[in-house]
């Protein structure tokens, strides 16, 4: 390797247009690509018949209105009622059974929300005596 002329940077290679390389043609960076063979033509996709036009379509039907089961209000009221101590307990065990009826026969929502209710509620009236017991043994 040459020592580089003065003023250049030892690390970056220089340009080979002013380096005198007999390698590179004068006043060209890089040797000519060399030239490839051209591609053939594409072939012509083959003519098809044309379908006959679609008839025209059907209306739209009309969008009806998809009416989903309704919630039991008892069922509801069950679940809130139960929540509440003493009156609230017996209300939703009360309403809970009237929504389970009513669910059964109206084919409603809410059967899930029923029997929390008389669950719920239940268990307050077993936590009402079982503390009643206590108190009167104690």
């Amino acid at each position: 390797m040459t020592d580089p002329a003065p003023g250049q940077d030892p690390q970056v290679p220089h340009d080979p247009r002013y380096s005198g390389n007999p390698g590179y043609p004068p006043g060209q960076l890089y040797p000519q690509v060399p030239s490839y063979p051209q591609a053939p033509p594409y072939r012509q996709a083959p003519q098809y018949q044309q379908t006959p036009p679609y008839s025209q379509a059907p209306p739209y039907p009309y969008w009806q209105h998809v009416s989903y089961p309704t919630t039991n209000g008892f069922a509801i009221a069950a679940l809130a009622c139960s929540f509440f101590i003493i009156f609230g307990a017996i209300l939703g065990i009360i309403f809970g059974c009237v929504a389970l009826s009513q669910i059964r026969r109206q084919g409603q929502r809410g059967r899930g929300m029923a029997i929390a209710g008389i669950v719920i509620g239940s268990c307050w009236i077993v936590l009402i005596v079982a503390a009643g017991i206590s108190a009167a043994q104690g």
